[in-house]
């Protein structure tokens, strides 16, 4: 295992593929030259993603074969992107017996080496006592309308928007706190649907300004979107995740056509054509929901409220819709501006009431629009 890095190395960049790109652009831009032939995850866990920008998205298995056979030098391991040591340590162990190695696995204090003074503050020490990423849900309006949408947005009674003078407030906030965050993620809804995305976008940027920013869409209003807005896409390095349905069959060739043009980041995951329902009304085990759960470290944000993940506000939804039947939610939530940042970190760790109501399974049911008589039917939205 080494820690400095041969320039000369054809090198594979293991952990988030957008994180990745991050570290690499910035490791460029530090006057690092290293020769990145491709990005590499666990496929088993994030199958979806297969391309970002142009650029290949290997599996573990692939990395290790292209190792073997000499068609790459080294893998280069983002040990910032793991949670803990133990899973970090666990990887590098498993690499080695399939026959890897050569691992780059710089610590953070590698990062404090000259040729990346520039991006000190992205990795310091002291900045992540307090870390996570967050989901910001910008608007609870969509144009697709999806049954069985774990968001429960088709619930929605009225429009919600995250304005841009309060995300500035909530952001500068999070910040005050020292909270380092390593990626701020705009959802919704269809995030191209806010009235004042860049304005979104900008704020992000100046509170945050070496945060990766990600925006979630389906991917049908790009080509209606300003040329302003595209430039500013690409100039923020915005990573857009989209993920395909059934009404953009047909469509992805000039979607991909102006992300192209406008030099923005993105990845596209294969057309999704079966939802999940996980959701239901009868408690379960907290600590055994806990354990499964795919979202537990998906922090949530809105207008000032934080939350583990994203439930707390869908079951608001669902709730205004469905009085008779209710998930008690309101504990779930905390308000950032009355808690220091070791209450809100501790509210975090923790579970919550909302978790009760996650199923350690889920019903995969066939993707289709929402209808009116669906919005009048509570059975269908839970397990």
């Amino acid at each position: 295992m080494k820690s400095g890095i041969n320039c000369s190395e054809r090198i594979v960049m293991v952990g988030p593929p957008y994180e990745s790109q991050r570290i690499e652009n910035l490791m460029l831009r530090a006057g690092c030259q290293i020769d990145v032939v491709a990005y590499c995850e666990d496929t088993r866990s994030h199958h979806m993603i297969h391309e970002l920008s142009g650029k290949k998205v290997w599996s573990y298995q692939k990395a290790i074969d292209a190792y073997l056979n000499n068609e790459i030098d080294a893998l280069f391991i983002d040990s910032l992107s793991f949670a803990d040591d133990v899973k970090l340590d666990n990887l590098v162990e498993w690499f080695g017996r399939k026959g890897v190695d050569k691992l780059y696995v710089p610590p953070a204090v590698e990062f404090k080496k000259p040729y990346f003074d520039d991006i000190d503050i992205l990795f310091n020490l002291e900045r992540q006592k307090y870390r996570t990423h967050v989901q910001l849900m910008v608007t609870n309006q969509c144009n697709m309308g999806c049954m069985y949408c774990s968001h429960y947005i088709p619930l929605a009674k009225t429009v919600e928007i995250y304005t841009v003078e309060q995300i500035k407030k909530d952001l500068s906030r999070l910040s005050e706190l020292s909270v380092y965050l390593d990626e701020i993620h705009l959802f919704g809804g269809e995030p191209f649907l806010h009235p004042d995305l860049p304005g979104v976008i900008s704020a992000c940027r100046e509170i945050y300004p070496n945060t990766q920013i990600r925006i979630c869409s389906n991917g049908m209003l790009i080509e209606r979107q300003t040329k302003e807005l595209l430039e500013l896409l690409g100039r923020e390095r915005v990573l857009l995740a989209i993920t395909q349905y059934k009404p953009m069959e047909g469509r992805t060739d000039e979607m991909i056509d102006t992300l192209n043009c406008h030099h923005i980041r993105f990845f596209i995951n294969p057309e999704s054509n079966m939802f999940y329902k996980k959701f239901t009304l009868t408690p379960q085990d907290i600590e055994k929901a806990v354990m499964c759960c795919p979202e537990k470290f998906a922090t949530h944000m809105f207008n000032g409220m934080i939350s583990r993940c994203h439930f707390p506000t869908a079951a608001r939804y669902f709730n205004e819709r469905f009085t008779d039947r209710k998930f008690d939610v309101e504990s779930s939530f905390m308000d950032i501006h009355k808690n220091t940042a070791e209450e809100i970190f501790a509210f975090l760790r923790t579970p919550k009431e909302s978790c009760k109501y996650c199923m350690d399974k889920t019903e995969w049911v066939p993707w289709r629009r929402c209808t009116e008589a669906d919005k009048n039917n509570p059975n269908g939205w839970v397990i």
